[in-house]
């Protein structure tokens, strides 16, 4: 004979006081019946504000989570290091451990799919859903620019310089290096602190894109704002000179 499944009564919420169906209630082992009290919509709500109320501790409570979930992925990839290799769940193909990114959820803290594939499902879902996925994308970055600024603004330096000059940040550096750590134009000693007119700044030509040497921000910026116009340096040196004298 087939089980029946019997039909629970409503549940009433403690906070808004309205009855709901069972499973407008989240699940709970010590809570009787195995669901909360609250419904999810005013559990929710509590927990919003409850956030809004306590910035320091639930900044505390993410830095306590990721520092478990960091011990953990690195105890059980540590496990894995003298295996063969594990399976991709998407192209089916054992690769090295090392093609694999973390996951705290996995068994043996290593993601389902390769990296590869990985990649190939984000770009279809890109495809897919792009609005949703713009969206989520901005709202990663809004979170790794809160969690980790020093981290962001360096990997966001090392971005620009590929993407805009061609250059890596070693590339970068010897540059900087065989300039002696001068502007090359007013050959004052560049900064890495909070001056960023002080800071080295990479000059390229803007009608090639050719990388010229490394210039602070403020001699940058200046021939920038005078169009890298020869005539035009030539007439404001001429100026200063008629009115210096």
């Amino acid at each position: 004979m087939d089980d029946v499944k019997v039909a629970q009564p409503p549940r009433v919420c403690t906070i808004c006081g309205v009855a709901k169906e069972i499973s407008d209630f989240s699940a709970h082992k010590r809570s009787a019946g195995g669901r909360r009290n609250q419904c999810k919509e005013c559990s929710a709500a509590q927990a919003r504000k409850w956030r809004s109320l306590n910035p320091e501790k639930v900044k505390e409570n993410n830095s306590r989570n990721q520092k478990k979930m960091r011990a953990k992925i690195g105890y059980k990839r540590q496990i894995k290091q003298n295996e063969d290799g594990r399976l991709c769940g998407y192209c089916k193909t054992r690769k090295p451990i090392n093609k694999f990114g973390a996951c705290a959820t996995a068994p043996n803290g290593l993601d389902w799919t390769c990296l590869e594939c990985k990649r190939v499902q984000i770009k279809a879902y890109a495809d897919r859903e792009p609005e949703r996925a713009r969206t989520r994308a901005r709202e990663y970055a809004r979170t790794q620019r809160i969690r980790h600024p020093e981290r962001t603004s360096e990997t966001q330096r090392r971005v620009n310089l590929k993407s805009k000059y061609g250059l890596s940040v070693d590339e970068f550096s010897k540059m900087v290096e065989k300039q002696g750590f001068k502007c090359a134009i007013c050959f004052g000693v560049f900064e890495t602190g909070q001056r960023k007119m002080l800071r080295p700044c990479v000059d390229h030509d803007h009608a090639t894109g050719v990388v010229r040497q490394i210039l602070c921000g403020k001699c940058n910026r200046g021939i920038g704002l005078l169009l890298d116009s020869e005539e035009i340096i030539e007439s404001a040196l001429s100026y200063i000179r008629r009115h210096n004298k």
